[in-house]
């Protein structure tokens, strides 16, 4: 293929307006909408994190073009405790300087000709959509819902839409109603009834459906990082482990807050009920392995988006703002969440357990102790992205904003 130098390169062809050529080693993984992936395994399609480095605006976009270009040369190195880059001397460089807080872009090539950098280090993200009230029975397939009523049955019945029927009557004032009919009719039978709740089943406790959106956003903040789901022959055990005083009695309001009846040891609290359960599985995974973030969360607005780490760390996290986790996706969920609360992350591994560094600097380097030239593999991969012309990318977990090659 035949690639236009950087100075070349600069303009628009057709779709694609082409920033300057360059590349990445395969090496190299990119932050996208699942985690750290490296670039050899990217798809089309697959949606990254990306900077729009004039606005400070982060937003997901996807990839529209990969090259992969041989390559007989050195790349340009940049390795600092919070960077380690593999850069093609032509990849362009966002960086700012101390006295001058614009950014600006210099082809890695010529970093030299200037001794301090500094990387991005602020952005912004979308504000999402506050989260006010958490209907389980949106989420649920499977479920009973029960009613109770002060007026007799009849009168009850006789006031309900003409095809809504309940499944089953429970002496005079008590209904059953399965989940189609349920949510068609849902206003309905809410408006009439003096009390709704849930159940996965017969001879299961009835429990509530419905949540304050911060108190369910902190619920899963618990289970994610303290959870587990352990069967027993007549229910589902819900579990959430915690032996610190204080996060013991923020737990114990957080249940009396949810309308949630536990039981408590010195070590945990618990609740059997199977549809929490299925709930909790469908959300958020049955194991420490398994756990994940919940779609849902990616919609919040910053302030929940903030509680939902806050509790993370509260569980699996330290003093030392470095969580901890052995699940590769929740990993990547984390490292995710702190990109859209402005945090650039780190993460390391041990085994199979993560290490998510969550601590903030003014990342930089110095080009005369920080960069170097060093031979790499016979290939680069060219990125091309809609829109916007930054991803965060780098190698043993240290990533930094970076320039792609061309923008669609």
């Amino acid at each position: 293929m035949d690639v236009p130098t950087a100075t070349e390169s600069a303009g628009t062809f057709g779709d694609i307006h082409r920033l300057a050529d360059g590349g990445f080693t395969g090496d190299t993984e990119v932050i996208t909408t699942r985690g750290p992936r490296r670039i050899d395994s990217l798809n089309i399609g697959q949606m990254l994190y990306t900077l729009n480095p004039t606005t400070g605006l982060i937003k997901t976009k996807p990839v529209t073009d990969i090259q992969r270009l041989d390559f007989e040369g050195r790349f340009r190195t940049i390795q600092t405790r919070r960077a380690d880059l593999f850069l093609h001397p032509d990849q362009l460089v966002p960086y700012t300087t101390k006295g001058l807080g614009e950014i600006r872009f210099q082809r890695a090539g010529d970093l030299r000709e200037k001794r301090f950098y500094q990387f991005i280090n602020d952005w912004n993200s979308l504000h999402g959509t506050p989260l006010r009230q958490v209907d389980i029975t949106d989420i649920l397939e499977d479920y009973e819902i029960c009613v109770t009523t002060e007026e007799h049955g009849l009168s009850f019945r006789s006031q309900l839409p003409e095809r809504c029927e309940p499944f089953h009557q429970n002496g005079y004032t008590g209904f059953q109603f399965k989940p189609e009919m349920f949510k068609q009719y849902q206003g309905d039978i809410e408006a009439l009834a003096d009390e709704v709740t849930i159940r996965g089943g017969s001879n299961q406790r009835r429990r509530p459906y419905k949540f304050d959106g911060n108190d369910f956003v902190e619920l899963i903040g618990w289970f994610v990082t303290e959870g587990s789901l352990t069967e027993t022959e007549k229910s589902v055990i819900v579990q959430i482990a915690q032996q610190t005083p204080e996060h013991r009695q923020t737990i114990r309001e957080l249940f009396d807050c949810l309308g949630i009846t536990v039981s408590v040891s010195d070590k945990s609290f618990s609740v059997g009920a199977p549809v929490y359960a299925d709930l909790i599985e469908k959300l958020c995974g049955r194991t420490c392995r398994e756990m994940r973030l919940p779609a849902f969360v990616w919609t919040l607005n910053l302030a929940q988006k903030r509680l939902l780490l806050e509790v993370l760390f509260w569980g699996d996290g330290n003093d030392y703002g470095v969580y901890y986790t052995t699940s590769s996706e929740l990993a990547g969920d984390v490292l995710c969440l702190c990109l859209e609360l402005g945090i650039k992350p780190r993460y390391g591994r041990r085994g199979e357990m993560w290490q998510i560094y969550t601590g903030r600097t003014n990342d930089g380097f110095d080009s005369t102790k920080h960069t170097d030239w060093e031979w790499g593999p016979r290939d680069r991969y060219q990125l091309t992205v809609e829109d916007y012309s930054t991803v965060l990318v780098g190698r043993n977990g240290r990533f930094q904003w970076i320039s792609v090659s061309a923008v669609s």
